[in-house]
């Protein structure tokens, strides 16, 4: 895991809903490079999911 990852996890760590395009753009990647990095974090257990955080009122 380099600084590149370190900086994707944190990012979607503030905001997990970010897109490809997005995220890139934070941490100075192409979207489909960012795509691929995320896929691998994935891949090798650094990312374990994703969730939503609701409101009160939507429950």
């Amino acid at each position: 895991m380099d600084s590149i990852d370190r900086n994707i996890v944190a990012q979607l760590g503030l905001e997990s809903g970010l897109t490809s395009e997005e995220l890139g753009a934070r941490v100075g990647l192409s979207p489909s490079a960012a795509h691929r990095r995320v896929k691998a974090l994935e891949q090798h257990g650094m990312i374990l999911g994703y969730r939503a955080r609701l409101s009160r009122a939507a429950r």
